[in-house]
């Protein structure tokens, strides 16, 4: 039978691990905690990114569109040639 010195050393020893386990694991929440953070924040730039940029190519869509209006409500042109010069207009800038 192992002495009673023996029993706590190896008590001492298994807490110690034990407390060092704690202490790693506490470490890894919190990294996991910082992930989720940094995560969260690149899926909210990324969304206003998307919105940005849907809502200029919808301006250039409505500011293309009233251009043409204008020109054909100054020259007469009929929708045929107005389509034909929408895609000239598109083609040049695309």
């Amino acid at each position: 039978m192992a002495s009673m010195f023996a029993l706590f050393e190896m008590q001492d020893r298994i807490s110690a691990k034990l407390d060092n386990l704690a202490r790693r694991t506490e470490k890894y929440a919190e990294a996991s905690q910082q992930l989720a953070k940094v995560g969260t924040m690149a899926f909210v730039a990324i969304g206003a990114a998307a919105v940005t940029a849907g809502t200029a190519v919808m301006h250039v869509s409505d500011n293309l569109n009233k251009a043409l209006n204008g020109v054909q409500a100054s020259t007469g042109m009929a929708e045929a040639e107005m389509s034909g010069l929408k895609d000239t207009m598109l083609s040049i800038y695309n």
